[in-house]
């Protein structure tokens, strides 16, 4: 024997037969009523494809459509056109409206930061959402940095930075898929806090920013109402456009990071050259004063082709010819006709480069015509780059000589 059960709620028994039975006709009256059903919509479907038919071939004869098909064929597919066409020219709008945001701020390319308080109010108005924020995705630390927030309650900026993978919005920028909460918990960050009490949104989207398939960051969208299937739509749309600016705003960012280096290397060259120009000047100060102090030695020096460069006052004693008279004139002019014609400058040549100095005696004629001999030796000047190009002389009188 089963238990059974009375519709006032009292038990009574059943045995095997009578279970049987029961379950039998439960099972005879579904099979009708699914046979029922299918026949009943294969008949309506069938009555529906004719009046098409008949509806089609109207259009195709010049007859009027009969009423009946107005109502029960035309008026659907034009109710279904009509909507089909309204969905057609939000969406155009919409992406117009982005298209004229991301021309604007292409042409005022700036950082993130100013990106985001521009476009965030603007995305705001396109997606019809009531809060927004917008998380930096810093690769080399493995954060996401709060860049920009607009709805939301100050207590979001406390956890300013967010670890990658930590989080809705961490893990949302692991797996690169948007992701939308209809149930956020009572103490989530994202709310408003007013004299009412907090607010939180009813529905929130997620949405990785990515360009090139890299991660940019992390957009936030919050609404007092659950998000359509065509706002997603759009929104898939959107994330292209905003990866698009961010990437430009990370390379301004980058850009400009890079001229504010430059320009602190350069003043720290320029501060550098000063530095050693002054140094230099002091130090060259400083040789000139000891060059023009030995009074002794006639130190002078000259080119590769022996015109005269430099000229000490021991120079001008023993020669009698001034820096400004002698200047840029052959040193030949303080050798006697003998020497020149010895082939003496061209002997100080030969061996200066081969042996690395010179030394000899010769004569010497000053300026008021008397002649001197002097005991001369000579050195080769070497540029930066290992080129000879002149002479450095110095010279002293070999007193125990006669003048002539």
């Amino acid at each position: 024997m089963i238990p059974g059960v009375f519709a006032e709620g009292r038990v009574f028994l059943m045995d095997t037969w009578q279970v049987a039975g029961f379950l039998f006709s439960n099972i005879v009256v579904g099979v009708a009523v699914y046979y029922f059903t299918r026949y009943y919509d294969k008949t309506r479907l069938r009555k529906r494809a004719a009046m098409c038919i008949d509806a089609v071939n109207c259009v195709r004869d010049g007859r009027p459509i009969p009423s009946e098909l107005q109502d029960t064929i035309i008026a659907p597919v034009y109710e279904t056109l009509r909507n089909l066409a309204s969905y057609i020219e939000t969406q155009e709008k919409n992406r117009a409206e982005m298209l004229t945001m991301i021309n604007s701020l292409a042409i005022n390319i700036s950082d993130v930061e100013s990106l985001m308080r521009t476009m965030l109010p603007k995305l705001l108005d396109i997606t019809k959402s009531e809060w927004s924020a917008f998380y930096l995705a810093n690769n080399a630390s493995q954060k996401l940095e709060l860049k920009a927030s607009i709805g939301f309650s100050s207590d979001m900026y406390k956890d300013f930075d967010m670890n990658i993978g930590e989080g809705f919005i961490g893990r949302v920028a692991v797996t690169k898929q948007m992701k939308v909460i209809n149930d956020l918990p009572q103490d989530t960050i994202f709310c408003v806090k007013t004299f009412l009490g907090r607010i939180i949104p009813n529905s929130l989207v997620i949405a990785p920013i990515i360009y090139n398939e890299e991660l940019l960051g992390v957009l936030v969208l919050g609404s007092v109402s659950n998000f359509s299937q065509k706002q997603l739509e759009f929104l898939e749309l959107i994330k292209v456009y905003v990866g698009a600016l961010v990437f430009n705003g990370i390379a301004y960012e980058n850009k400009m990071r890079l001229v504010s280096q430059l320009e602190l290397q350069s003043r720290q060259m320029n501060d550098l050259h000063d530095e050693l120009e002054k140094q230099l000047t002091e130090q060259t100060r400083f040789l000139v004063m000891v060059f023009n102090s030995i009074k002794e030695y006639a130190i002078y020096s000259t080119n590769k082709d022996y015109s005269v460069l430099g000229w000490n006052d021991g120079a001008e004693a023993m020669f009698g010819y001034s820096l400004q008279d002698i200047c840029g004139k052959h040193v030949g002019l303080i050798y006697s006709v003998e020497e020149i014609e010895s082939g003496m400058l061209r002997e100080k040549m030969e061996m200066l480069k081969t042996v690395g100095r010179y030394e000899n005696r010769c004569w010497i004629k000053r300026s008021d015509g008397t002649s001197v001999l002097i005991n001369e030796l000579s050195f080769p000047m070497y540029n930066q780059v290992n080129d000879f190009v002149g002479v450095v002389s110095v010279s002293r009188i070999i007193k125990n000589e006669k003048q002539h």
